[in-house]
């Protein structure tokens, strides 16, 4: 399990039962966002970690052991370049067998997903621009590709709602149910659920069914379970689970708290 650290800054790395077994990234980030593993093939074979370094306003690519391989966009200067591509203050990464998705919104200079070919990290396409209207975003911060139905769940926070898009960039279509500022998605098909976390304080993972959902339609916004969380629990920072979490047959949901609590939680699907 990988996972940013804000105080020091850095990558820490735990096994499955939560023992600490190591760190990397001390001398390569300014502040880490949000971090994801990508594997060459469905959870087997090489593997990369890929973090948003948010204040530097670079995307980096890390080998398992530490080892920076490619740093993406201007560091220490935001921007709204495609070729090559820059970034202000991007969020979150998604990953899927052919392209890497980023949201670039939190500065306020851009509100878009930059789309990467994953083999060249070349700009294929961008998602959205500043507004309220379908494709459009004000803070897009978290994302997640579904690659049961090869599309994008994107949180757009400050529009309160989800957008999702086919996996090259057309809209698909929107809910807002129950939402009042998403910023963090986990989609399990296993189950049937999505989860997200909502920012206010205190903080709080609401539970959407997916049912309905076909290769054409998300299906009806329904909102089935909030899980209220206490005083402490003041900033959710990036949640895991299946889809974007390396740990291989785990349905659980794990969440970061880098403020207040300060503790990565784990929730189990009964």
């Amino acid at each position: 399990m990988y996972v940013c650290n804000t105080k020091p800054v850095q990558v820490t790395v735990y096994d499955s039962s939560g023992a600490f077994k190591t760190s990397f990234g001390e001398n390569d980030l300014t502040q880490c966002h949000s971090v994801r593993l990508a594997y060459t093939d469905n959870k087997s074979g090489e593997a990369t970690v890929w973090v948003t370094d948010h204040d530097d306003h670079t995307v980096k690519q890390f080998s398992t052991a530490g080892e920076l391989l490619h740093t993406l966009g201007t560091s220490g200067t935001p921007g709204s370049g495609t070729d090559p591509v820059q970034f202000d203050q991007p969020t979150s990464v998604a990953i899927s067998a052919d392209k890497v998705y980023i949201t670039d919104g939190e500065g306020g200079t851009n509100n878009r997903v930059v789309i990467l070919d994953r083999t060249t990290l070349k700009t294929i396409n961008t998602i959205g621009s500043k507004g309220s209207g379908d494709g459009q975003f004000d803070l897009p911060h978290g994302i997640h590709y579904d690659d049961t139905y090869d599309r994008l769940w994107v949180s757009d926070e400050k529009n309160a709602r989800l957008q999702v898009f086919t996996a090259d960039g057309e809209f698909i279509d929107k809910w807002t149910c129950g939402l009042h500022s998403p910023s963090e998605i986990v989609v399990n098909n296993e189950f049937g659920l999505l989860y997200v976390a909502q920012m206010p304080k205190p903080a709080a993972i609401s539970v959407y069914s997916l049912e309905g959902q076909t290769n054409s339609s998300i299906g009806e916004c329904k909102n089935v379970q909030t899980i209220e969380l206490g005083s402490s629990f003041t900033d959710i920072g990036h949640m895991m689970g299946p889809g974007n979490s390396p740990m291989q047959n785990d349905s659980s949901i794990y969440a970061t708290f880098p403020f207040g609590a300060r503790c990565m939680d784990k929730y189990i699907q009964a």
